[in-house]
C-alpha cells in the first residue's frame, strides 16, 4: 500500500534537462573542456557532488574544491537558463489525482537547494501539493545513492517500503530501488525508458499522463 510519493524535480516536473546540457556545455567549456553527449548520460539525474565528481574523474580538471565547482555550476544555469524553465506534461492532473487519494507528497532533488525548489514549484503554484521538500545538499551521498529517498522518507515519516518514487533517469531510479522504495520511471526517450526498466522498476512510462493506477 503506497502511503507517499516522492518526486524528483529536473526532467520529471518541470523541463530542465535540456538547460542543463547547454548549461553544462557552457560550464565545461569556461573550464577548458569539451561537452559530449556520452558524458551527459552518465551526469543526468545524479546529485551535484556527485557530477562534479564524475567531471573530476573524467577530466582530472580544475584545482579548484568540488563546493566551489557546484557554486559556479549552478551560478551558469540560474544565470543564463532558469528563466526558460517549463513544467512537464500531465504534472498538474497527476497531482490533483494524488492529492485526491490523500497520499501525502515530496520533492527529492539532487539538482538545487530546499530553497531554489520552492522558488520553482512557487513558480508554477505547485507548493500547495508537496508536504515535504528535499535535496541531494542535506545527505552525504546523492543520487545514485539512496540518500535523498530515505532523508525524505524519514521527513514524511512514512516507512520506505510505502513510498513510490517518480524519476525520469537512471541514477534516480537505482537511487529509489536502493532505498527500498516502489519506482517509477517516466522519460519520453524510448532508449532511455528501456535503461530504466533494467533498473528492475515497477513501471515505465513515456508521461506523467500515462500514470493511472497507484
Amino acid at each position: 500500500m503506497i502511503k507517499a510519493a516522492i518526486f524528483d524535480m529536473d526532467g520529471l516536473l518541470i523541463d530542465s534537462e535540456p538547460l542543463w546540457e547547454k548549461s553544462d556545455t557552457y560550464f565545461l567549456k569556461s573550464q577548458g573542456y569539451v561537452y559530449t553527449p556520452e558524458l551527459r548520460m552518465k551526469m543526468v539525474g545524479r546529485g551535484q557532488r556527485e557530477a562534479i565528481e564524475l567531471l573530476k574523474k573524467e577530466f582530472g580538471f580544475s584545482s579548484k574544491e568540488v563546493n566551489e565547482l557546484i557554486r559556479e555550476r549552478k551560478k551558469v544555469f540560474y544565470e543564463m537558463f532558469f528563466k526558460q524553465v517549463r513544467l512537464m506534461e500531465g504534472v498538474r492532473e497527476l497531482l490533483e489525482r494524488l492529492g485526491a487519494k490523500n497520499l501525502a507528497l515530496a520533492v527529492a532533488t539532487g539538482g538545487h537547494s530546499v530553497k531554489k525548489t520552492k522558488e520553482v514549484l512557487k513558480s508554477f503554484n505547485l507548493c500547495k501539493h508537496f508536504s515535504v521538500l528535499a535535496s541531494s545538499d542535506q545527505v552525504e551521498k546523492g543520487k545514485p545513492h539512496p540518500d535523498v529517498f530515505l532523508f525524505t522518507a524519514k521527513l514524511l515519516d512514512v516507512d520506505p517500503k510505502y513510498c513510490l518514487v517518480l524519476e525520469d533517469t537512471v541514477n534516480g531510479s537505482l537511487a529509489g530501488k536502493a532505498a527500498g522504495m516502489k519506482v517509477f520511471g517516466v522519460n519520453k526517450d524510448k532508449k532511455i525508458r528501456k535503461e530504466i526498466k533494467e533498473c528492475g522498476v515497477d513501471g515505465v512510462f513515456a508521461s506523467l499522463l500515462e500514470i493511472k493506477n497507484i
